[in-house]
């Protein structure tokens, strides 16, 4: 069996005896390593206030709720993994669907849709989504957006000062804008990222107010502990290491693919967290699923759109397929492309 996703973390006997210190010692929350691995970020990505956490799916709910960003309607692309409704709902949210763009995958809009353009797609449904067709409905304000960088894809949209706005930044370690973008960005450290703590976050802002909420909530009820942040810093050291490692896999992907592939387009920067492509239709990319199961080979079809009827999130879900990339899959590449080839 080829996984899709493996973290190969790369341990040595003086870290794992550190491991064991630090769990004898008996300090396994708010201890050194913790601020070591916030401090890493607040200085790396140029941020006032770095709060880890132990997922980022707490992270984006805390993020929520010190924002004050509850009971009313919150912007989000129907194209992102189901956590990320999960904390808009936490709040009692109501979710906005905006299309995405048919290059980056991320979502489509500009400080214009926040205002009348945003529409009731069904009086009788508890979604709602925004409508280009021109429908009578009724208009409802919005208080607030959460944006996702797809795939580690970095995602920037002008919005009112005013309004609150919230990145799910979970596949964006080591992206340029990092930490300077929104109200809170949240990244997440679990198994299938860039950079692993096994599970962990990391919650961002610059705002000394919010910060503060943030410390309470996270204290409360989600709380990294010292052995997963130690596992953070030792794999950042590694980081550019495994980055070039990840985008060598790509590069032999982009080799040895031979029927017509469309990748995403890279407006801002990305890590490669996931090597994702659109085939020519749905039938070659499930053709090339069903290959893949023959084989042993586990892909993803991601992301399932949360709700459908958006036109560009329903036609790149269609034909998206999300390919291996982690260093050890090297050796199995041409195995796989020619699986592709064949389908």
């Amino acid at each position: 069996m080829i996984p899709f996703s493996k973290p190969e973390i790369d341990l040595s006997n003086k870290d794992l005896k550190e491991i064991g210190l630090i769990i004898k010692n008996g300090k396994l929350c708010k201890g050194e390593y913790i601020r070591a691995l916030e401090n890493y970020f607040k200085d790396t990505y140029n941020v006032k206030y770095a709060k880890a956490c132990c997922n980022a799916t707490n992270g984006l709910i805390i993020a929520f709720k010190a924002t004050n960003l509850y009971n009313t309607f919150v912007v989000m692309p129907s194209f992102t993994w189901p956590s990320t409704l999960y904390a808009v709902e936490c709040s009692n949210n109501i979710p906005v669907w905006m299309d995405i763009n048919t290059d980056t995958w991320n979502m489509s809009g500009s400080a214009t849709k926040f205002g009348n353009e945003i529409k009731r797609s069904d009086y009788y449904k508890k979604y709602i989504r925004l409508i280009s067709t021109g429908e009578e409905n009724e208009v409802y304000s919005v208080s607030g957006s959460i944006l996702v960088d797809i795939f580690g894809n970095m995602s920037y949209i002008n919005v009112p000062t005013t309004a609150v706005t919230i990145y799910d930044a979970a596949h964006s370690f080591g992206n340029k804008l990092l930490g300077n973008r929104g109200t809170v960005e949240v990244v997440s450290l679990s198994f299938t990222k860039p950079i692993t703590s096994m599970q962990g976050g990391m919650i961002l802002t610059n705002n000394d107010t919010i910060f503060n909420k943030i410390s309470e909530l996270v204290d409360l009820s989600a709380k990294m502990c010292e052995v997963n942040a130690f596992i953070a810093l030792k794999e950042i050291e590694k980081y550019p290491i495994k980055r070039d490692r990840r985008l060598e896999v790509i590069n032999r992907y982009r080799q040895y693919i031979r029927v017509p592939i469309v990748e995403q387009k890279i407006e801002y920067s990305t890590n490669y967290s996931t090597y994702s492509v659109l085939f020519e239709s749905r039938d070659k990319r499930d053709k090339i699923v069903n290959k893949f199961k023959e084989n042993g080979i586990e892909s993803k079809v991601y992301y399932e759109p949360l709700i459908h009827g958006l036109k560009n999130t329903d036609e790149v879900y269609s034909r998206i397929l999300s390919l291996p990339t982690y260093p050890s899959v090297n050796k199995h590449v041409k195995t796989i492309c020619d699986l592709i080839n064949k389908a």
